[in-house]
């Protein structure tokens, strides 16, 4: 069983339009309306990939139904903590003439003290017990930066793997726990090292691997992705699939490595497979959506080299 968790829901309402003016009214198609934030993105991935999971999540006040009703209609396992705030609403807009995607989102709900103590008697009893959290996306507002560092802890002392997947400060004190895997993009591992460990990327991602942290995975948008293990550091290329609808597109990896890594695939295939499905959901009108039939259509497009042997 494989748990994600999303502290930060949202409904995430896609929309189009030809293009977006600022001085006239913007006709526009909408497109679909989802469970988001990165846990539920990466738990629709994952029944796309056919692997048992269930979704830790904060739901509430206004659109706590709806997403509850979302999440049912998606077959998505589900466990929610009652909130009693807002959860927040993401609009993303397409535009068709240039194919660029504008996206707006809210900062997210207050959570208070007794709904962090239920989050947290929950993740010590999970039953049944999971062979990964995987712990990803924004905090709400107002919460405390450390909060993941202290949910890994109380995984950790079970014995559960963890994987991490934030930014900013939540990522630094993510990091100092040690967390099995890290997936991040090349501006988060950028500004973490240069605002909170005063150290270059390279050198905190040797640090880190020393330490105890299995892999480390930097994604850099539509250019090519550096992935860090004990056997050395690799480059993966992705194919140019040219799709407006990017966001997910990082959860699905997150699925793409939970699923190789169960089946024990090689390193190679591990990283095809996760660049695949992630690509694949850039070609899909939802976030964390694909087709199997797409991953596997695109996995001989992806190149893998390894670039050093781990030192």
């Amino acid at each position: 069983m494989i748990y994600t968790l999303t502290l930060n829901p949202a409904l995430d309402i896609i929309i189009a339009t030809d293009s977006v003016s600022r001085d006239s009214i913007n006709n526009t198609e909408l497109k679909s309306v989802s469970a988001g934030g990165k846990g539920f993105n990466t738990s629709r991935a994952l029944n796309c990939l056919k692997t048992d999971n269930t979704a830790i999540a904060f739901c509430g006040g206004l659109f706590g139904d709806d997403m509850k009703k979302l999440l049912e209609k998606e077959r998505i396992k589900s466990r929610l903590i009652p909130i009693r705030d807002n959860i927040r609403v993401n609009i993303k807009v397409v535009e068709r003439e240039s194919k660029k995607l504008i996206e707006f989102n809210e900062q997210g709900p207050l959570i208070h003290q007794d709904e962090i103590n239920s989050l947290t008697s929950i993740l010590k009893r999970l039953k049944p017990k999971p062979e990964y959290v995987i712990i990803s996306g924004s905090l709400p507002a107002k919460a405390d930066p450390g909060i993941y560092k202290k949910i890994i802890e109380i995984l950790k002392a079970d014995k559960i793997k963890t994987f991490l997947d934030t930014s900013g400060r939540a990522l630094y004190y993510g990091m100092l726990v040690l967390p099995d895997i890290v997936k991040i993009n090349n501006h988060e591992i950028t500004e973490v090292c240069k605002r909170y460990f005063k150290i270059k990327p390279e050198k905190l991602i040797a640090d880190l691997l020393n330490k105890g942290i299995k892999m480390i995975m930097v994604t850099n948008g539509s250019e090519d992705t550096t992935y860090f293990d004990k056997t050395g550091t690799y480059n993966v290329t992705p194919p140019d699939t040219g799709g407006s609808y990017k966001t997910g597109a990082g959860d699905s990896v997150n699925a793409g490595l939970m699923y190789s890594m169960k089946k024990n695939y090689s390193i190679e295939k591990r990283l095809k497979f996760a660049t695949a499905c992630g690509n694949a959901n850039i070609l899909s009108k939802i976030p964390g959506k694909f087709e199997i039939k797409t991953v596997n259509s695109l996995i001989s497009d992806i190149k893998v080299k390894k670039i050093s042997s781990y030192s």
